[in-house]
């Protein structure tokens, strides 16, 4: 996949910049990533048995291009980390 060498880096970014909480961080990541893994081809499984393979394709592409122009509308340029609160987790 192409965006990895971008998540990789940001998450690396965001774990340096964590300290030793850097851990939850990656564990979200790890999670959130074997859920996708997990839902997302059973959903286009559906709804390319339900409507076909280019309305799954479509779906797929639409979805990307809508979540991708939010992201970089919506995304700052440096993710703001509350410190205090984070230490105050544990």
């Amino acid at each position: 996949m192409l965006i990895h060498p971008l998540n990789n880096a940001v998450f690396s970014d965001l774990g340096a910049r964590l300290g030793k909480e850097k851990n939850h961080l990656f564990g979200m990541m790890n999670a959130i990533g074997s859920l996708a893994f997990i839902m997302i081809p059973i959903a286009l499984g559906v709804l390319s048995d339900t409507f076909g393979y280019i309305y799954a394709f479509a779906f797929t592409g639409a979805f990307s291009m809508i979540a991708g122009t939010l992201l970089i509308i919506k995304t700052p340029r440096k993710i703001r980390l509350p410190q205090k609160e984070i230490q105050s987790m544990d």
